[in-house]
C-alpha cells in the first residue's frame, strides 16, 4: 500500500465533528500541516509557550488572558491554524476521493455489475436480446394468429393456455430472466387479453365473442394459473404487478393450481444472493479508537487462564457499538458514526462486567459470563443500554441443559432478532484424541411478565465442516490474478503470505479436533458473526499463524501486496449447520487487517439496521457492506408478513392467496434491490441510466396505484406495506414524459398522502416510515416545480413539530438531502439542488436552535437517572442540525479548497474564478450570520441554566454541571461553531465585508461565552 493510499485512508478516517469534539485532531497529527509559527520562534520567546491561568483573582486572570489573546502568534491562535490545516486536509482528501470515484465511473460506464444484474432480473433495464432473429420473429407472429383465431375457435384458447400452463410449471424460478423480452412479453399480452374483461361499450355480438373465448371456469383458471406460472418464471417486477393488478379485477376466478410454482418461488426469499463474507470491495472506513477500559494483564495466570483465552466480542444497536476489551472484559459503549452519533466517542463503560460475550437481540443488550459455563440453569443476562449495568438474568429453557459433565461457550452471537449460542460439550484442557460436536442453539426473547425469557426457535444443529474442506478450495480468482507471475500453486501462496512451502493440507487436519474443523481452543478466539442466513467464522488463511498472513515478500509496497490474503471467511448455513462456502479476503489495505491486526481476537458482529457488518481490533473500528441479502425473517419483518413458508398440501391456492405471496416476493425483491442500491449509490449513477430508457411505462404505474388503493379501501395492511416499498423502487427509475404519465404520479402522490396524514394509531409506525421513504424517494418525481416541492418542505418544517408524520417525513428528506450534498459536494452541478433557499434554511436553523435548547434545559430540569440516560446518549445530531452541516461545510471547503486553472491564466478564467469566489462568500455571509444569531440564543440559554444549577441546590449539581459540557457538543454549540470560527481564519474569508457583517454578531458571542465561562470558574472556585 503506498503512502497516498495511506494518508487518504487516515484523513477520510475522521470527520468535521471529531476533530473538533473528539480526538481527531490527534489522529491526523502525522498529516496536518504544522502552523506556520512553530519551529521559527525565537529563543528568548520558549518560556512564554508555557501558559498557566491559576489564580483565583479576577483580576490577574483577566490581565492574563488579555496578554494571551491580544497577541496574534499567541498558542490560541497556533491551534486555529492547526485545526484550519487539519480541515483543509480533510477536505482536500475528500475531493480527491469524489474526483477518483468521478473517474471510475466515467471509466467503467457507471456499471456496478451485482446491482444492475438485478435490475435486469427484475425487468428494470433492459438486456441484449439472445434469441436468434429467426426463432423471434417465428415466435412473435404466432402471438397475434392465435389471438386472432381464438375469436372463431375458443376451443384453441383452452388447450392452448392448458399446454401453456403445463410448460410453464416446469420452470424454475427466474430461469425464464435472460430470454427475449419481447417474446415474453407477447406470450404475456396473450394471455392478459384472454383473462381481460370485456369492454362496456361494445356491441353485443362482440360482447358475447368475446366472452366465449374462455367459456369455462377451469379455462379462465388454466390462463389466469398460465400468467401467475409466467411471472414467476420470468422474475420481471413488471410482469408480477401486471398479473396480481389483473387477478384483482378477476373476482369470478377461484382457486388456480399453482401453489407448486408458489412455493418454488418463496423459497427464493425475495431472489438469489450471496453468502455474506467480508470483501475488500465492501470496506467501506477504518477509524481508530479507544475503548477506555482497563489494558488486560498478561501477568497473570493459573486460574484467570479460561477467561483470558476470551477475544474481544461486539455488538451493535445500528446506533451505538459495544465492545469489551481484547480479553472479553468490560463494556464500553461508543459512537458508530451512523444516525446522528459522534464516532468512536465513548457514550458509557463499565470496566467491572465480567469476561464474556455481548449481543444486541430483541432491543435488549445481552452479556453472556463466561462464568456461566459452570451454571447451566443460567443462558445470559440483560445489560441496562444506558448505565451498561446488569439488570436481569435470562435462565436457560426448561428441559435444555446441555448433555454432558461439561460446557464450552465458543461464542454468543445475534442477528439483530435471535440469539445463536455456538458451544461444545467438550472441555478446554481435554487432551483426547476425538472428535467433538459444536452444536449451536437458537433462542427466541420475549418479555412475560415484564421480564425477559428465552425460548427455543429451532432444533439444536451441529455445525459441520469435512476435513481439509476449505484448505483445497483455493481463492481462484487470486491464482488467476497471479497467473504471469506464479510457478506453482504452494509457491504462489507461501509468497504471498510469507509462509515457508509445507503441506498446509495435512498441517491444519492434524489440528482439528472439532465438528466444523476448528481446534477447541482456536475456536474460542474465532471472530463470528451471524446475518440471519449464514453464520460466518474469521479465520487466517492456511498455514498461516499470527499475524503473518498480513506479510508479503513482495514488500508492503509491491503492486503484489494488495493480493495476500488478509483472512478468511468460513460460511455454515444456519439450516442445518452444514459448511456452506469460503471466500478470501484480499484487496483491503486500509482496513484493521491490512494494517497488520491479527484475525484471532478480533470482535465482529452484524448490523441488522444498517445491514452492515463492523470489525474491531485494539486499535480499529471497520465498517463493512454485507454483500449478501438481508436474512428472510428481516425483509419480512419489515414487510409485516411471516417468514416461515409451509409447503403446500393441496394442488391449488385461492386467488386472494395467491395475491398475497406473489406481493410477498415483489416485496423482498425490492428490499435486497433497495439495499443494493445503497451499498452502490457512489458507484452507480442511476440518472445515467434513466436518460437512455423508460423501464417503467404508465400502465404499470397505473396499476401500482390501483393495487394501493384497493388495499387501502380493504384496510390490508400487508399489501400496503408491500406496495410503499415498491415505490420506493420503481420511483428511483420513473420518469414521467406525457401527461399520462404526470396523472398517475399525482394520483400515487394523493395516496401517499392520504396515509401520511392518517392517525399513527391506525396505520402504525411501521407504515408511517415506509410512507415518508417512498415520499423521500420520489420527491423530485412527486414533486417536479421547485414552487411545489418549496410548497411541501415549508409544510414539514413549520407543521412537523405539531403532527407525527409530517416531522418523520422531514427528518427522513432531511437527512436524505444531507447525504446527497456530502456526496457531491465537490465538482457536481447538482450542488445546488440539494440547497434549501434562504427562507426555508431559516426555518431549519429555528428548528435546531429550539432542539439546541431544549436539550441543555434537560440538565436543569429532568430527575438524576433521566439525566443519567440523557449523559449517555449525547451527543447525537438530530436530521435538522445534520443538514445545516452539511451546507456549511459544503460552502465552507469549496471556498477554502478553491484554486485558480494553472493551464488556463487567461483573463476570462481569472474572473470566472473572481465571481465564484464572491459568489461562495455571499453564501457563508448569509449563512454565518443566522448561525450566529443562533448562537447567541443557545449561549444566553446555556448562561441561565448555568448560572440556575450554581445557585440550586440539588444534590447532583457537581454532575449536571460538569454534564453541561457534554450536552452542549450535541448542540449547534458543538457541531457547528467551531468549523465555522476555525474556516472564518483562511485568507479567503478575510475580508473587509464578511468582518464588517459579522462583528455584531461576534461581539455579542464572546460577551454570551465569556458569561458562561465567568460563571463555570467560580464554580470551580467554590469547590476549590
Amino acid at each position: 500500500m503506498g503512502s497516498g493510499a495511506v494518508d487518504s485512508s487516515q484523513w477520510l478516517s475522521v470527520k468535521e465533528e471529531t476533530i473538533f469534539l473528539h480526538d481527531g485532531l490527534i489522529r491526523v497529527t502525522d498529516l496536518a500541516e504544522l502552523p506556520s509559527e512553530i519551529g521559527v520562534s525565537e529563543q528568548g520567546d520558549t518560556e512564554q509557550e508555557i501558559l498557566t491561568f491559576e489564580t483565583k483573582n479576577p483580576v490577574e486572570l483577566a490581565e492574563r488572558l488579555r496578554a494571551v489573546c491580544g497577541n496574534q502568534s499567541n498558542a490560541y491562535a497556533r491551534l486555529l491554524e492547526y485545526r484550519l490545516n487539519a480541515l483543509r486536509g480533510l477536505w482536500a482528501a475528500q475531493r480527491q476521493l469524489a474526483l477518483e470515484e468521478q473517474q471510475d465511473r466515467e471509466g467503467t460506464g457507471g456499471a456496478d455489475e451485482e446491482t444492475l444484474a438485478l435490475l435486469k432480473r427484475q425487468g428494470l433495464l433492459q438486456q441484449p436480446e439472445q434469441a436468434p432473429f429467426t426463432s423471434r420473429v417465428a415466435l412473435l407472429l404466432v402471438f397475434p394468429l392465435l389471438q386472432s383465431q381464438t375469436r372463431s375457435d375458443p376451443a384453441l384458447c383452452g388447450v392452448t393456455a392448458e399446454v401453456l400452463l403445463a410448460c410453464l410449471r416446469d420452470c424454475q424460478p427466474l430461469s425464464l430472466s435472460k430470454e427475449p423480452s419481447d417474446c415474453l412479453n407477447g406470450l404475456e399480452g396473450l394471455l392478459c387479453s384472454w383473462l381481460e374483461d370485456e369492454p362496456q361499450e361494445s356491441g353485443q355480438a362482440q360482447s358475447k365473442a368475446r366472452s366465449q373465448v374462455l367459456h369455462t371456469q377451469r379455462q379462465r383458471e388454466n390462463a389466469a394459473a398460465a400468467l401467475v406460472a409466467l411471472a414467476c418464471a420470468r422474475g420481471s417486477l413488471k410482469t408480477f404487478i401486471h398479473t396480481v393488478h389483473l387477478l384483482q379485477k378477476q373476482t369470478d376466478l377461484g382457486h388456480l393450481p399453482v401453489s407448486d410454482v408458489l412455493y418454488r418461488l418463496l423459497l427464493l426469499e425475495g431472489g438469489p444472493g450471496s453468502p455474506s463474507c467480508l470483501l475488500g470491495g465492501k470496506h467501506s472506513v477504518s477509524w481508530g479508537f479507544e475503548d477506555m477500559l482497563p489494558t488486560p494483564d498478561n501477568s497473570t495466570g493459573g486460574a484467570e487462564s479460561k477467561d483470558t483465552d476470551l477475544g474481544r466480542c461486539l455488538a451493535t444497536d445500528g446506533l451505538y457499538l459495544y465492545t469489551t476489551n481484547s480479553s472479553g472484559r468490560g463494556l464500553s459503549k461508543l459512537g458508530s458514526g451512523l444516525h446522528g452519533t459522534l464516532r468512536g466517542f465513548v457514550y458509557c463503560r463499565n470496566e467491572e462486567l465480567e469476561p464474556g460475550w455481548v449481543v444486541f437481540s430483541s432491543s435488549r443488550l445481552l452479556h453472556r459470563p463466561s462464568s456461566f459455563d459452570a451454571k447451566p440453569h443460567q443462558l445470559c443476562q440483560v445489560v441496562d443500554p444506558f448505565t451498561l449495568q446488569v439488570c436481569q438474568i435470562v435462565p436457560m429453557p426448561a428441559h435444555h441443559f446441555p448433555v454432558g459433565s461439561s460446557m464450552t461457550t465458543l461464542h454468543l452471537c445475534s442477528d439483530g432478532t435471535y440469539l445463536y449460542w455456538v458451544w461444545s460439550p467438550a472441555s478446554l484442557n481435554e487432551k483426547t484424541q476425538k472428535g467433538h460436536s459444536v452444536f449451536m442453539d437458537v433462542f427466541h426473547l420475549s418479555t412475560q411478565t415484564g421480564l425477559c425469557v428465552a425460548d427455543i426457535l429451532q432444533e439444536r444443529v451441529i455445525l459441520t465442516r469435512k476435513e481439509g474442506e476449505s484448505s483445497k478450495c483455493l481463492n481462484e480468482l487470486l491464482l488467476s490474478r497471479m497467473s504471469r507471475f506464479r510457478a506453482s500453486h504452494s509457491a504462489t501462496l507461501a509468497a504471498l503470505t510469507g509462509s515457508a512451502i509445507t503441506n498446509t493440507v495435512k498441517e491444519e487436519q492434524s489440528a482439528v479436533n472439532t465438528s466444523c474443523g476448528l481446534p477447541l481452543k482456536t475456536l474460542r478466539k474465532t471472530p463470528m458473526y451471524v446475518c440471519g442466513t449464514y453464520l460466518v467464522m474469521l479465520v487466517s488463511p492456511p498455514g498461516v499463524s499470527g499475524s503473518s498472513a498480513t506479510r508479503s515478500l513482495f514488500g508492503g509496497t509491491s503492486s503484489l501486496s494488495s493480493l495476500k490474503i488478509l483472512a478468511s471467511s468460513l460460511v455454515f448455513n444456519l439450516a442445518d449447520g452444514q459448511f456452506s462456502s469460503r471466500a478470501d479476503l484480499i484487496d483491503a489495505p486500509g482496513s484493521s487487517l491490512g494494517r497488520g491486526a491479527q484475525v484471532a481476537g478480533l470482535g465482529t458482529c452484524y448490523d441488522a439496521l444498517n445491514n452492515l457488518i463492523w470489525t474491531c481490533s485494539s486499535d480499529y473500528i471497520d465498517q463493512w457492506c454485507n454483500p449478501g441479502n438481508q436474512a428472510f425473517h428481516h425483509v419480512c419483518h419489515r414487510l409485516g408478513v411471516s417468514h416461515v413458508i409451509k409447503e403446500p398440501k393441496e394442488e391449488t391456492v385461492a386467488t386472494g392467496e395467491v395475491i398475497n405471496q406473489l406481493l410477498h416476493h415483489v416485496g423482498a425483491m425490492c428490499i435486497h434491490q433497495l439495499n443494493l442500491l445503497a451499498a452502490s449509490s457512489n458507484s452507480l449513477p442511476l440518472e445515467a441510466l434513466l436518460g437512455k430508457q423508460h423501464p417503467i411505462e404508465a400502465r404499470h404505474f397505473g396499476s401500482i396505484c390501483d393495487i394501493m388503493e384497493k388495499a387501502m379501501v380493504n384496510g390490508d395492511t400487508c399489501i400496503i406495506r408491500c406496495i410503499l416499498v415498491v415505490f420506493q423502487v420503481v420511483f428511483r427509475f420513473f420518469n414521467p414524459q406525457s401527461e399520462q404519465d404526470r396523472e398517475s404520479v399525482r394520483r400515487s402522490g394523493l395516496l401517499l398522502w392520504q396515509l401520511l396524514m392518517a392517525p399513527v394509531d391506525q396505520i402504525g409506525t411501521e407504515i408511517q416510515r415506509e410512507v415518508c421513504l417512498a415520499i423521500s424517494s420520489g420527491l423530485n418525481t412527486l414533486y417536479q416545480g421547485e414552487l411545489e416541492l418549496n410548497k411541501l418542505l415549508k409544510l414539514v418544517l413549520t407543521e412537523g413539530e405539531r403532527n407525527s408524520g409530517l416531522s418523520q417525513l422531514r427528518d427522513v428528506i432531511l437527512t436524505n438531502l444531507a447525504e446527497q450534498l456530502q456526496k457531491n459536494r465537490f465538482g457536481s452541478e447538482d450542488d445546488d439542488h440539494y440547497r434549501l433557499n434562504d427562507e426555508l434554511l431559516h426555518y431549519v436553523l429555528k428548528t435546531v436552535v429550539r432542539e439546541s435548547c431544549l436539550v441543555i434545559t434537560k440538565c436543569q430540569t429532568v430527575a438524576r437517572d433521566d439525566f443519567q440516560k440523557l449523559l449517555s446518549t449525547v451527543p447525537v445530531v438530530s436530521p435538522c442540525l445534520r443538514y445545516l452541516m452539511a451546507v456549511q461545510n459544503h460552502l465552507l471547503s469549496n471556498t477554502i479548497l478553491i484554486r485558480p486553472d494553472e493551464s488556463d491564466d487567461s483573463d476570462s478564467s481569472l474572473q470566472g474564478e473572481t465571481m465564484k469566489v464572491q459568489e461562495l462568500q455571499s453564501s457563508i455571509l448569509s449563512l454565518a450570520t443566522k448561525i450566529l444569531v443562533g448562537c447567541d440564543e443557545v449561549l444566553e440559554t446555556l448562561q441561565q441554566v448555568t448560572t440556575a444549577l450554581i445557585n440550586s441546590d440539588i444534590s447532583d449539581r457537581e454532575t449536571r454541571l460538569k454534564g453541561l459540557e457534554q450536552v452542549t457538543k450535541a448542540t449547534m454549540l458543538g457541531h457547528l461553531l467551531p468549523v465555522l470560527l476555525t474556516s472564518l481564519m483562511h485568507p479567503t474569508l478575510q475580508t473587509l465585508t464578511l468582518a464588517d457583517a459579522l462583528m455584531p454578531q461576534l461581539v455579542q458571542l464572546v460577551l454570551y461565552t465569556s458569561q458562561v465561562s465567568m460563571a463555570s470558574l467560580l464554580e470551580i472556585f467554590y469547590y476549590v
